[in-house]
C-alpha cells in the first residue's frame, strides 16, 4: 500500500478538530500538554522541539528520530517479506 502525505494531513487536522471541538475544556489537548509538561518539562518541550524541527525540514537526517524510526520501520517490512516463503 502506497500512502499519501496530503490524506494524512487532512486526516490529522480533521481528528485534531474534532477532538477539540467534543473534548471538555480540561481535557482539549493544550490543556493535557499543560499538564504534562508541569511533571516533565524537559521531555515535553524536546518532543515538541524534536516533532516542529523534522515537520520543517530543519532536523539534519543524522539525528532525525522520525526519521530513524521510518529507516528502521522499512528495514523490517524488508526483513519480514525475505522470510515469507512464497508458493
Amino acid at each position: 500500500m502506497r500512502l499519501k502525505a496530503g490524506p494524512a494531513w487532512a486526516i490529522l487536522i480533521s481528528a485534531v478538530t474534532v477532538y477539540e471541538l467534543c473534548a471538555d475544556t480540561d481535557e482539549l489537548l493544550t490543556a493535557a500538554c499543560e499538564r504534562t509538561t508541569r511533571r516533565h518539562p524537559v521531555a515535553v518541550r524536546a518532543a515538541v522541539v524534536v516533532t516542529a524541527a523534522h515537520l520543517l525540514g530543519v532536523l539534519p537526517i543524522s539525528i532525525d528520530p522520525f526519521h530513524a524510526a521510518a529507516v528502521l520501520a522499512q528495514r523490517f517490512r524488508v526483513a519480514q517479506e525475505a522470510t515469507v516463503p512464497t508458493t
